[in-house]
């Protein structure tokens, strides 16, 4: 934070300031909030985080992602949709 800090061109840091390593960290984790209740999130949040991670474990792979998640393709995709996550139906 310090190096951020130090090197920021501006009054506040932007994510441009952060070390790269930092900038496209992705948590393996999905996480779905903790002990506060302002920090709880709503259950269609924690499939919609829930379904794309096991959409990027998968590598894509709507077939093997509905068998992981135990849902039907046709119910997986619907929830791609809702979620603006369903870019590619080619294995529907």
């Amino acid at each position: 934070m310090e190096h951020a800090v130090a090197l920021t061109s501006y009054e506040e840091i932007t994510v441009e300031d952060l070390p790269e390593r930092i900038r496209t960290y992705h948590s393996p984790q999905v996480v779905v909030g903790g002990n506060d209740p302002g920090a709880l999130l709503p259950m269609e949040e924690v499939e919609r985080r829930y379904i794309l991670h096991v959409m990027q474990a998968v590598g894509g792979n709507k077939t093997l992602a509905a068998r992981v998640l135990g849902l039907d393709r046709k119910t997986l995709y619907r929830k791609l949709c809702l979620y603006g996550a369903a870019d590619h139906d080619a294995d529907l």
